[in-house]
């Protein structure tokens, strides 16, 4: 016979791509067979992509298998492309998967420890210890990818993120001076608009759960104008500004804030609440 049709590495890339979650295999089979060619750095970003795409529709069973398949891919990532182009955005992809994986497990075991010590459970307190064990983990991961990011790309949009990602890790965990904190350092470096309404809205959300009103209204304040509301955090900045309004009695403005959110934004988790 004639054989089968040989492609090219490029080729066998943009097969693999088209696959979209389904082509894991054909990916890992391209780094193996060109560990070190342009199309494997590229293979090594699409599988972090595609493990970060396919989260929510999977177990959390298997997004934790996930999370250690992506750490050894990470690993093997660095070793060979240590310079890479690519390597702000990997390490983003590495972080956000383990936030999100350390979230859920942080969730998991807080309702199995309320549970333990409301109904004296012990199967409920070691699945609590167990699961704050994993969320401990994952969010080890988010701190050293912030480390990695502070000192390789310091005041870059990747090191924002990174510290972003590291203080909602410390926000999941009740670690709110430390996520306080590291939210006014990345302030203080000069974050571009859309990242300063990510930053500024998180460190609104501080302030109002630990009762700063005043401080979370001046804060947010800054950033109520509709030409931010295409930027991420500019309905949560919004939401936790009217919050502090109406807690200060200034009703007007509250009635305000949360009806331009709501126009803005109508059917979103923020505009309803």
């Amino acid at each position: 016979g004639t054989g089968g049709l040989k492609l090219s590495p490029e080729h066998k890339l943009q097969w693999a791509i088209a696959q979209g979650l389904s082509g894991h295999s054909d990916l890992t089979e391209l780094i193996k067979r060109y560990p070190d060619s342009p199309q494997a750095e590229r293979a090594y970003l699409r599988i972090f992509e595609n493990i970060n795409r396919g989260f929510a529709a999977r177990t959390l069973s298997h997004n934790r298998r996930n999370a250690t398949l992506l750490e050894k891919i990470f690993s093997q990532f660095t070793s060979r492309f240590p310079d890479s182009p690519q390597m702000e955005r990997a390490l983003l992809l590495r972080s956000g998967f383990n936030y999100r994986c350390g979230k859920k497990c942080q969730a998991i075991a807080r309702k199995n420890d309320y549970s333990w010590r409301k109904y004296k459970s012990s199967k409920r307190r070691n699945t609590a210890r167990r699961y704050f064990g994993f969320a401990a983990t994952y969010f080890a991961r988010v701190a050293a990818v912030d480390s990695i990011a502070a000192a390789r790309f310091p005041a870059s949009d990747t090191r924002m993120s990174a510290g972003v990602l590291l203080a909602r890790s410390n926000i999941e965990r009740d670690r709110f001076e430390q996520a306080q904190a590291l939210l006014s350092g990345l302030l203080a470096d000069g974050p571009g608009e859309e990242l300063a309404v990510e930053i500024v809205s998180y460190a609104g959300l501080i302030h109002y759960h630990e009762g700063h009103y005043i401080e979370a209204m001046e804060l947010l304040s800054q950033y109520a104008e509709v030409r931010f509301s295409a930027y991420e955090g500019w309905q949560r900045a919004m939401l936790f500004l009217g919050k502090s309004q109406h807690v200060m009695g200034d009703e007007e403005m509250a009635a305000l804030t949360l009806a331009i959110l709501s126009r803005v934004y109508p059917y979103s988790y923020y505009g309803i609440r």
